[in-house]
């Protein structure tokens, strides 16, 4: 049984052990704090622990990531249930290979997760020779489990030839054993009911279900500082009756078979609510527009003060459905050059989006990207990809589009340059254009256009 779970031998050589010990706690450490701690703190880097300080609660899986996780098709009996798991297993699973304890099988679930990111989330995955880095760490954590941890591991401590005797150590370790597979049951035995602390931006809608077979409960307990409204919409799509779940209220909800729960911070301030949801297996979620709410309550069209505006003209941009193009001009040809673009947008924090990248390029493979936009706290620019930007104009069209214009001084082909990009913000379809004005020219130049859909 001992060998079993932690199955180590020595390699060939101690230069050997030794290059395989560096890359383990490289890439555990990593993995377990780039990829499972920050999401628990729902940051998107590291070096954002200053968020966890400001709101040490906030330890959970991101809304997010659960919603993506649900887009992978992980809705039995709940995505959240599978969302936890997945970033638990990162978390813990990192920790445990960089100790060398539990390695192969650390690894093992761990490649499992990074199969399916490897090879199902993208539309064209390239086995063996895409360059992208889920596929790395899928093989990365392939070559744990056929390696083994080596010699500078505990696996490779515990299993040598010993006398046997309950010492301090291995009495630790069968303990730390046995509270993780007590973990494991409970977490299986309570898979039936599963547990969210959901943070919801100025703005947002959750929707949770909707046409699933069997009704479900929902105990709220609202445990921010912002009301959130809660609605019915039945499976003829009619809403119900609205309530509101003031700060520090609780309530048993109840919905019947093919319902959904509506859930909408309509105020200024970040809401947070744990929720307890029981029945209703396969249950959805995903965000949508408030389509009934009127447009000026969430995108005013003036303010007193000049043009400001708030996290909420965002919104739209959140979600994992985005199809479009980028066009962009290529400076060595100066011919525009049109690449198959997918858009996820990421709620990172409330004045915080992330913008994540898939290109198509014209060879077939894959290239991923990000942007960052931090929101200035008087609503009078935004700090885009490091660089600081003013707003100019900010208007809502006849078709309740939100137009936003944007200025900033910076570099663009390493050449000083004034940046302007403008935003074209509704429902089903945005944009974003970056023209830049070279130091010493009249004339704005488009640089590239984001065009997306959905």
């Amino acid at each position: 049984m001992k060998k079993l779970l932690f199955s180590a031998t020595a390699l060939p050589s101690l230069p050997t052990d030794v290059a395989w010990l560096l890359f383990r706690l490289h890439l555990g450490l990593s993995i377990a704090l780039g990829a499972g701690w920050s999401k628990l703190v729902n940051l998107s880097t590291t070096r954002d622990l200053d968020k966890l300080l400001v709101d040490p609660g906030q330890l959970g899986t991101p809304d997010w990531f659960v919603q993506q996780v649900a887009g992978l098709g992980f809705t039995f009996p709940s995505p959240y249930f599978w969302a936890a798991a997945a970033v638990w297993g990162e978390f813990v699973g990192g920790l445990l290979i960089a100790a060398g304890l539990l390695s192969r099988w650390s690894a093992l679930q761990l490649a499992v997760q990074f199969l399916v990111i490897a090879f199902f989330w993208y539309e064209h995955p390239e086995p063996l020779v895409g360059m992208y880095y889920q596929q790395l760490l899928f093989w990365a954590f392939v070559a744990v489990v056929a390696v083994g941890p080596g010699r500078y591991s505990l696996d490779y401590w515990l299993t040598q030839a010993r006398p046997e005797r309950a010492t301090p150590a291995g009495l630790a370790v069968r303990g730390a054993v046995a509270v993780l597979a007590l973990g494991l049951l409970t977490s299986a035995t309570r898979a039936g009911e599963v547990h969210s602390d959901l943070l919801l931006a100025p703005g947002k809608v959750f929707v949770l279900g909707g046409g699933q077979e069997a009704a479900f409960r929902v105990a709220a307990h609202n445990v921010g500082q912002a009301a959130v409204d809660v609605q019915e919409r039945g499976a003829d799509g009619q809403l119900g009756t609205s309530s509101v779940l003031a700060p520090g209220a609780r309530t048993m909800l109840r919905f019947a078979a093919g319902s959904a729960a509506i859930l909408t911070n309509a105020t200024p301030a970040q809401a947070r609510l744990s929720l307890r949801i029981s029945g209703g297996a396969g249950l959805g979620m995903r965000y949508e527009s408030d389509a009934n709410r009127p447009a000026t309550s969430v995108f005013p069209t003036s303010d007193p003060q000049g043009a400001v505006f708030r996290a909420a003209d965002f919104r739209p941009l959140v979600g994992y459905d985005w199809l479009g193009t980028l066009t962009y001009r290529d400076y060595q040809s100066q011919r525009p050059v049109t690449l198959r673009t997918r858009l996820n947008g990421m709620q990172a924090g409330p004045q915080e989006l992330v913008l994540d990248y898939q290109y198509q390029e014209p060879e077939g493979g894959m290239v991923k990207g990000f942007e960052r936009l931090r929101l200035r706290p008087d609503g009078r620019g935004v700090e885009w990809d490091g660089l600081p930007m003013r707003l100019e104009l900010r208007q809502l069209l006849p078709d309740s589009t939100v137009q936003l214009v944007l200025l900033g001084e910076g570099q663009d082909d390493n050449r000083p340059a004034a940046i302007r990009r403008t935003v074209l913000l509704a429902p089903r379809q945005c944009s974003i254009r970056k023209d830049v004005r070279f130091a010493g020219q009249a004339e704005w130049l488009q640089r590239h256009e984001y065009r997306f859909s959905r």
